[in-house]
């Protein structure tokens, strides 16, 4: 399967980035650094680096109606096998990890006792009374079913309620199936799969939005916020059906996921009753999706989407039928009806035949372009980045070194007065160096000052604007008697994550890449400035040398700490600053005596409650704090200018130059010396090149470490 390939590529890459690391440490790369960051965190620099590769997961979600077919095209791309059964209904179907297991098993994990008693009194509100409230009826239309359905389990289920169970992956069905024995009360479930590909890999099948069980929606989402790939499929009778837009404009959009890939399965039912072609069918969902994008205004999705919309039409159970036995599908009457169907409707007769029309190798690569281009991109080259650096690092610190024995021995057979006037030279340039740092120092600050101040009255008017917005809902709300107050909270949530998942997300995200574009551009400016004044200045001095080991030593990989700064930064605002508002909206209003359903009465009371709870949370936002850590940066890049354009070599060379003229008596001892060790030095950077060039050898950094 070609799926199969795809987690296996990535395996095995990540299985040769560690062999890379591991001999980048035998070189002793990192024999320095090692110990430094043994001593502060228990953990070498290579111990870390590999934990973090090690322990990163390919995260791939798939979501979509129950009759698109997720079940048949994870059976095809991911067991190349039936295992798991048909979808049972959105309302009762459970959220299902897919995962490595050293054996075939499975893990349920069953409601705890509060959510069951949740559903319990959930399953007990008339639903006629939520006329207008389809979110709240389809809730306890699913609660009355769960409880209906939990009967068959007796008075089991109070030993079941908050436990796990491993169980045989025979047994799926009891778990998800429609008439599954333990289905009302089965909130996820993790398959174990003992396939090789699968190690460092877990597909997710989400049960949907809207979910009774909230804990269960929550964990939806946070599995869908940090997929690397998500997969929303479509059915090609009704494509992009309403219910379609609001998975994909309502829900997606509130969970900040980053790309989605669109795929409209069972193309072969309206390719062969109506005679649709695929560019037909393609063509009507591209503009379906472009038109909505339109209504919404809403750049979320067309950044998720990408730039150029391209819905895949596939058949998962074309492909399914073309990877199983003849023998298998021989002895099951319903595959055999399809596979003489298909054979008959599209004039074929073979399993590759069916593959090729299946088109799942389309869809199959636009998963692996998005993991090479985006997953494969932030896990590889980082550590490959760091890899390379550290070499070059080395190298240019023997180098400099190297110049300055060969500029001692110069020195040594040079006149006083010639010596003390390269000295004098060396010292006006570094003077001048410590200017220009200085100057440096400055630059940074006032462009970092400039990104922060703009990002914090951007972030503030978004902040100012879900304010209004929510403040206007609780208006509405007061203003009618028969006003659900579960469905204003909801869309006081809704408002609350459209600014953190989205706008604030976005934000942060420009101003790091803002941060990164110009703190790039001022120091390769200085860097330039640097390398025009020493060879000016320099004239008697082998400057070609020193000013490629400082354009090396100074390649702006540093912005990688920005993005990781960055990064933390939004984990703190999710974790700490806005918590607090996204726990009072979405975990009910506790304390203030509101219970669910209707306010057979005016509101003016409570709705000062959510009134201050609004005002709580617009002042727990603190734009500033999010934006100001990009200040960091400058102390770091201040540091490696100093150290690249002076510690490393110039002022070496001016303390080698300052011992000369103090004794000179000793001048030949110290030109032997000197001899010695440029023969020394020559052995040592003709070693570090061999090491870089073995090093260039490995495929994973032809593949990602080369530009």
């Amino acid at each position: 399967m070609e799926s199969n390939n795809i987690f296996k590529n990535f395996g095995d890459n990540k299985a040769e980035l560690i062999d890379l690391i591991e001999k980048a440490n035998s070189f002793g790369w990192w024999n320095a650094e090692n110990e430094d960051e043994k001593k502060k965190t228990g953990k070498t620099v290579v111990e870390q680096i590999k934990a973090n590769i090690e322990s990163d997961t390919l995260t791939i979600g798939v979501i979509g109606q129950m009759k698109c077919g997720k079940s048949t095209f994870l059976n095809a791309f991911v067991f190349g096998k039936e295992v798991l059964p048909a979808a049972t209904t959105p309302m009762t179907a459970s959220l299902t990890v897919i995962t490595y297991g050293t054996k075939e098993k499975l893990v349920a994990e069953f409601y705890t006792t509060d959510e069951w008693e949740e559903q319990k009194h959930i399953s007990e509100l008339n639903i006629e009374e939520f006329q207008g409230d389809p979110v709240q009826q389809s809730k306890i239309k699913a609660a009355k079913e769960l409880v209906e359905q939990s009967k068959k389990l007796g008075s089991s289920i109070q030993t079941l309620l908050g436990k796990t169970q491993e169980d045989v992956l025979a047994n799926l069905e009891q778990y998800v199936g429609a008439e599954g024995k333990f289905i009302s009360i089965t909130k996820s479930v993790q398959i174990e799969y003992p396939a090789e590909y699968l190690k460092g890999v877990e597909i997710v099948d989400t049960p949907g939005f809207n979910d009774p069980i909230v804990s269960r929606e929550e964990r939806t989402k946070d599995f869908l916020k940090r997929a690397d790939a998500v997969l929303m499929m479509l059915y090609a009778n009704q494509p992009f059906s309403k219910e379609d837009n609001e998975i994909l404009f309502e829900n997606v959009r509130k969970c900040g996921v980053g790309k989605v890939i669109v795929a409209v399965n069972k193309y072969d039912i309206p390719a062969a009753k109506k005679g649709e072609s695929v560019e037909e069918m393609t063509s009507y969902v591209k503009e379906q999706l472009e038109a909505a994008i339109i209504q919404s205004r809403d750049e979320t999705i067309k950044k998720a989407l990408g730039d150029v919309i391209e819905p895949v039409c596939i058949s998962a159970q074309m492909e399914l039928l073309s990877l199983l036995p003849m023998s298998y599908i021989g002895g099951k009457e319903d595959l055999r009806f399809h596979i003489d169907r298909y054979y008959t409707d599209f004039a074929i007769s073979s399993q590759p035949q069916l593959h090729d029309l299946s088109r799942f190798d389309l869809i199959t690569e636009k998963i692996k372009k998005m993991l090479t281009d985006d997953k494969a991109n932030i896990l590889f080259r980082k550590p490959i980045a760091r890899v390379l650096q550290a070499g070059e690092t080395i190298k240019a610190s023997v180098s400099n070194k190297l110049v300055n024995e060969e500029e001692t021995l110069k020195a040594c057979s040079m006149p006083d007065d010639e010596l003390a006037e390269k000295k004098d030279s060396l010292d006006r340039v570094i003077k001048k160096a410590n200017r220009k740092i200085d100057n440096l120092g400055e630059t940074i600050d006032e462009e970092l000052q400039s990104i922060c101040k703009k990002g914090v009255r951007d972030m503030e008017d978004m902040l100012d604007a879900a304010v209004k917005k929510m403040n206007r809902r609780i208006d509405d709300w007061g203003a009618f008697v028969n006003s659900s107050k579960d469905k204003l909270e909801r869309d006081l949530k809704s408002i609350q994550e459209q600014l953190v998942e989205r706008d604030v997300k976005y934000k942060l995200d420009e101003i790091m890449d803002e941060t990164k574009s110009k703190l790039s551009r001022v120091s390769r400016e200085f860097i330039n400035d640097m390398s025009e004044m020493i060879a000016d200045r320099l004239e008697d001095t082998d400057t070609d040398e020193i000013i490629a080991n400082m354009k090396k030593a100074f390649n702006f990989n540093d912005s990688t700490q920005a993005s990781t700064q960055m990064s933390f930064v939004q984990d703190e605002l999710m974790s700490k600053g806005l918590a607090n508002g996204l726990v009072v909206f979405g975990g009910g209003l506790i304390g203030l005596g509101l219970k669910a359903g209707f306010d057979y009465f005016r509101h003016e009371g409570k709705q000062q409650k959510y009134r201050e709870l609004v005002d709580e949370f617009k002042h727990s936002f603190d734009a500033s704090s999010m934006v100001k850590v990009i200040s960091g940066n400058k102390d770091a890049i201040i540091e490696k200018a100093k150290k690249v354009a002076l510690d490393d070599c110039l002022v070496p060379l001016q303390n080698k130059l300052q011992e000369i003229i103090d004794d000179k008596g000793n001048r030949e001892k110290m030109k032997k010396t000197a001899e010695n060790n440029v023969e020394q030095l020559k052995k040592e950077l003709q070693t570090i090149n061999s090491q870089i060039e073995e090093i260039s050898k490995f495929n994973i950094v032809k593949q990602y470490g080369m530009n």
